[in-house]
């Protein structure tokens, strides 16, 4: 299906098509952007630009199965782009922990481990950042990511475990200092 979508896409440029492509991607597109950006009226532009953008140059994606990785590349160079032009920091907004109590101290709970782990995951370089956004935002695989960043399988597992541990070290650090999580980004 996905390959007759592309053959018309390249053949007829058809904006039903377009349409379609963005109900299938546009919501992995816009969290790529959102991610970096962290900023939701930004990151709908960003979206709007990479479908432009894919639209334009349907010519150049060389296989259809990868084109939500194609895609999420897209709007991450848009979103990085738009960042140099307004020299702002990329950091994640928030991220999930697991759990699935519902009563009040447990909420209370949930939403400081949160706050930790956000507070540790801006402390992370951005290629680490960009790589935990991705897996657990996004949930795209290691395989997807590899492909959306231009980067090869291993390094994302590297990126991955790497990123890992040093969230894991600063939480650790944070729980016995009983401060805010703090440490220098590499």
């Amino acid at each position: 299906m996905l390959k007759k979508l592309f053959d018309k896409i390249n053949s007829h440029k058809e904006e039903q098509t377009l349409e379609l492509l963005f109900k299938w991607f546009g919501k992995t597109v816009y969290l790529a952007a959102y991610g970096i950006l962290k900023d939701h009226y930004l990151a709908e532009e960003i979206t709007q630009d990479t479908f432009v953008a894919a639209y334009q140059n349907m010519d150049q994606l060389q296989d259809v199965n990868k084109i939500q990785a194609w895609l999420v590349r897209i709007a991450i160079n848009k979103s990085y782009d738009l960042l140099k032009n307004r020299k702002r920091i990329v950091a994640l907004e928030h991220v999930s922990v697991a759990g699935t109590c519902k009563t009040p101290e447990s909420e209370l709970i949930n939403q400081e481990q949160q706050k930790e782990i956000q507070l540790a995951i801006e402390e992370l370089a951005p290629k680490y950042q960009e790589i935990i956004f991705l897996k657990y935002y996004t949930e795209m695989t290691t395989k997807q990511i590899a492909q959306a960043t231009e980067i090869p399988e291993g390094t994302v597992k590297s990126r991955l475990r790497k990123a890992h541990s040093l969230i894991a070290r600063l939480l650790n650090k944070s729980s016995q200092t009983g401060g805010e999580v703090s440490g220098p980004k590499k």
